[in-house]
């Protein structure tokens, strides 16, 4: 049965108005990483038993083209290139909030003005003739939710860095923290009742100034342990994982690769730093 809601006809596959014909406009994501601090997406459209938008698109009249929303604030809008039938995407993770969280849109979108008339379109829309300006879509695909996943899944028991409260009265024996290192799963650092509530308050505020402050220390001296006997750590899980991603074990032979290797990590949003327990007293 035709559905006229739309003001000229447009190839949607719940909604559209080539039902006759059964055409659909399918997308699918066809590859996806995180690799030099981007974000990189990659789409891939088929058009089903409608031969005109497919030899419109060859021909570049028409062009696919992909929405991407991420909450709260980022909206772009990325178009094939080389490839009519695919769409990639990269977004630098800076540019994206916390959430990793994607809305796509896939379209395929009109280039210039022009007149348009499809006869595989339901009756009676395939007899007439429509005036379409730029950017027009003529199909439409459903929204596709995607959610990158962060790197702490590669830890069993949760993110990299545990800090744990000791209990009352109790301080540090080196200063404002002490640094576990022989945990199978997580750096463990113990922090004073008052410094564990300004750590946690500090985390959910501003992520930034807890990196400056605590995880550049905690995973500086973690991996100068690893670069002076990595043999100690291949063994444990959170070491491991580092080295799966960094390559830990065998990139740090210096101070300065300490350094180097310490922003890395901190900059990839891939790495879930933080969780927090309250040590028992023993």
């Amino acid at each position: 049965m035709a559905i006229f809601n739309n003001p000229y006809p447009i190839l949607n596959n719940s909604s559209g108005n080539f039902k006759d014909v059964e055409a659909e406009f399918n997308c699918i994501i066809s590859n996806v990483e995180f690799s030099e601090s981007k974000y990189k997406i990659e789409l891939r459209a088929e058009i089903i038993n409608e031969p005109i938008l497919e030899e419109m698109l060859n021909n570049g009249k028409i062009v696919f083209a992909v929405s991407l929303d991420s909450k709260p604030f980022y909206r772009k809008v990325f178009r094939s290139n080389n490839n009519p039938n695919t769409v990639k995407i990269e977004i630098d993770y800076r540019e994206i909030s916390s959430e990793f969280a994607f809305e796509l849109s896939p379209r395929l979108l009109t280039e210039t003005d022009m007149i348009y008339k499809n006869e595989n379109a339901d009756f009676p829309m395939c007899d007439y003739e429509f005036n379409l300006s730029a950017r027009q879509k003529l199909a439409e695909h459903d929204k596709i939710e995607f959610v990158f996943d962060r790197a702490y899944k590669l830890f069993d028991s949760g993110p990299l860095i545990t800090i744990s409260r000791l209990p009352n009265a109790q301080t540090p024996q080196n200063g404002t923290m002490d640094i576990k290192l022989d945990d199978p799963f997580n750096i463990i650092v113990f922090v004073s009742d008052k410094n564990y509530d300004l750590i946690k308050e500090m985390n959910r505020v501003n992520q930034k100034s807890l990196s400056t402050s605590l995880s550049i220390p905690v995973l500086y001296h973690a991996l100068s342990a690893i670069k002076d006997e990595p043999d100690n750590f291949r063994e444990l899980e959170w070491a491991e994982a580092l080295n799966q991603t960094y390559g830990v074990f065998e990139n740090l032979e210096s101070v300065d690769d300490v350094l180097k290797m310490t922003d890395i990590i901190l900059e990839s949003p891939l790495i879930d730093l933080y969780t927090y327990t309250i040590k028992t007293s023993d």
